[in-house]
C-alpha cells in the first residue's frame, strides 16, 4: 500500500521525504508525490502486463487495482463549490484511475501542477491504458467541499463536515457514517469508469472502542449503523441504479494494527484481546452475518 500524501509530501510515514526540514533533512513536495505516483501507476502496468502475457492464459484470472477514495459533495448548490467538489474527486481518485481506466490524467490536474506532472509517453501510455480488469474500491466516508485550502492532494479544496446550517453530516466528526455518499460514490466510479466494482475495503472505527470493558465494545451499536446504511446503499445502487458491483469486503474482520495508530484504533467486527490473541464476534460481524446470509439465499 503506498500513502504519498503522509510518506513524500509530509513526510510522517515512511520513506519521509518532505520539503519541511524539520520533519526530513531531504525531499520535494511540490515534486516527489507527483513522480512517485507516476512510477506506480508505470509499476503496475507492467506487472499487469507481465501477468496477461506470461500467466492469464494458463489461469484465467483478473488482475487489477484498488484504489483508496472517498465521496466529496459540495458545501452548498453554489456553482463553485459543485466545480470544487469535482477537483477533488480528480485528484484524490482520478489522479490515478483516469490514466488507467481512460488513457489520460485528470485536466485539472494538468492545469493545476502543469510541468510538475510527469508525462507518459505514447508506448508507456498503450501499457497503462486498460491495465485493470476491474475498479478495486477502498472507502470509507464523505466529505463536504468549498474552495480554499493549501492542501493539492485535495485539491486546494477545504474539507469539512459541517454543513452550512451548522449541523454535521453524522454524528461522529472523524469519520462519518453517512450512507447516500457511498451509493452516491458507486454511481460515479460505474458511470466514469465503465467496469464492475469490488468494494476492497469499507469500515468504521468506533471512538474510544479500545478503552473501553469488552463487554462494551461488543455492543459496536455505531458500527452496527454504519454497515447497516452502508449495505442498504449498496443493494440499492445493484437493483436500482444498475452498478455492478461483484463483491463488498467489510474492513475488517478482525481489529489489527492500524497504520500509525498503532493497536488504539479498531475497525475489526471481531474483538481482538490483543494480550490473549482470543477473538470475539462485536454486533456487527453478527450483522454482516445475517446480511450475507441474506443475499447468498436471493435476499432483496
Amino acid at each position: 500500500m503506498v500513502c504519498l500524501n503522509s510518506g513524500v509530501w509530509k513526510g510522517i510515514f515512511a520513506p519521509g521525504r518532505s520539503s519541511d526540514r524539520e520533519r526530513s533533512p531531504e525531499g520535494d513536495s511540490s515534486t516527489e508525490p507527483w513522480i512517485v505516483g507516476h512510477s506506480v501507476i508505470l509499476s503496475h502496468a507492467y506487472a499487469v502486463r507481465l501477468y496477461r502475457e506470461e500467466f492469464k492464459a494458463a489461469q484465467g484470472g483478473q488482475i487489477g487495482i484498488m484504489l483508496n477514495g472517498d465521496w466529496t459533495m459540495p458545501y452548498h448548490d453554489s456553482p463553485q463549490n459543485v466545480e470544487v467538489a469535482q477537483y477533488a474527486l480528480d485528484v484524490v481518485i482520478g489522479w490515478f484511475a483516469d490514466p488507467i481506466y481512460l488513457g489520460h490524467y485528470p485536466e485539472f490536474m494538468k492545469q493545476m501542477l502543469q510541468e510538475r506532472l510527469p508525462a507518459f509517453t505514447p508506448e508507456e501510455l498503450k501499457v497503462v491504458n486498460g491495465s485493470s480488469d476491474f475498479y478495486g474500491m477502498n472507502t470509507y466516508t464523505t466529505h463536504l467541499c468549498r474552495a480554499g485550502g493549501d492542501d493539492e492532494f485535495q485539491g486546494f479544496v477545504e474539507y469539512t463536515f459541517i454543513r452550512p446550517d451548522g449541523t454535521q453530516l453524522a454524528h461522529c466528526a472523524w469519520l462519518q457514517d453517512y450512507p447516500e455518499g457511498f451509493r452516491d460514490l458507486l454511481n460515479y466510479i460505474w458511470k466514469r469508469y465503465k467496469l464492475h466494482i469490488y468494494v476492497t475495503e469499507n469500515g468504521f472505527a468506533v471512538k474510544d472502542e479500545s478503552s473501553k470493558p469488552i463487554e462494551e465494545a461488543l455492543q459496536d451499536n455505531a458500527r452496527v449503523n454504519y454497515f447497516k446504511g452502508n449495505t442498504a446503499s449498496l443493494k440499492a445502487a445493484v437493483l436500482e441504479d444498475g452498478v455492478d458491483v461483484r463483491a463488498y469486503f467489510p474492513w475488517s474482520f478482525l481489529d489489527n494494527f492500524e497504520w500509525a495508530d498503532g493497536y488504539i484504533t479498531r475497525f475489526g467486527v471481531t474483538y481482538v484481546d490483543y494480550d490473549t490473541q482470543q477473538r470475539y464476534p462485536k454486533e456487527s460481524a453478527k450483522f454482516l452475518v445475517k446480511f450475507g446470509d441474506n443475499v447468498d439465499a436471493g435476499g432483496r
